[in-house]
């Protein structure tokens, strides 16, 4: 991600050039922020089934990890139609330009990791970059709790997975697994 002079975000989490800020109209779709790629793309296919709804995601950890990760979701959301939707996000540093780039454009940010399992089952996966294991065993009893069999919560291990097929690969990322 980068930021201008002035401190704006520029880059993967907006459609504007390097040198922009995530306010005003520059941005395509209502709210300035598209997080559920164009309108005017079809639905991708996997093995001839087309997808009708996108894939409600939550992104956990908008530190290092997190947020190269966001990044890149973003750029296959915006820039190449895929059918995902980030629903929330949660970062200890709400303040963060990531954050506040997500909350400024609709996305609830939330403080405490946990607090994302009050979607309830309008969330398909969780991915969990924190690096937490206490946290990752706490998300699972939430869901246990609340009879959440539905979401998935997805490791820095499958977002790895995930980085195999992103055009700018990373360094392979470490994390605690659990």
């Amino acid at each position: 991600m980068a930021m201008n002079a002035a401190g704006s975000v520029a880059g993967p989490l907006s459609n504007e050039k390097p040198g922009g800020n995530l306010s005003g109209s520059a941005y395509t779709g209502q709210t300035g922020f598209e997080t559920t790629g164009p309108k005017n793309k079809p639905p991708h296919a996997i093995k001839g089934i087309r997808m009708q709804n996108n894939i409600r995601v939550e992104l956990l950890g908008l530190g290092e990890v997190g947020q190269t990760f966001a990044e890149h979701f973003l750029v296959k959301i915006q820039e190449q139609g895929a059918p995902v939707k980030i629903v929330a996000v949660a970062d200890r540093n709400t303040e963060s330009p990531v954050a506040l780039g997500f909350s400024q454009n609709g996305v609830p940010v939330f403080k405490d990791a946990l607090e994302v399992t009050r979607l309830g089952d309008q969330v398909d996966i969780i991915f969990d970059l924190t690096g937490s294991t206490k946290t990752r065993q706490e998300l699972r009893l939430r869901l246990l709790e609340t009879k959440n069999k539905h979401t998935l919560i997805a490791t820095e291990v499958f977002a790895n997975l995930l980085w195999c097929f992103f055009d700018d690969k990373p360094q392979r990322r470490t994390g605690t697994s659990g």
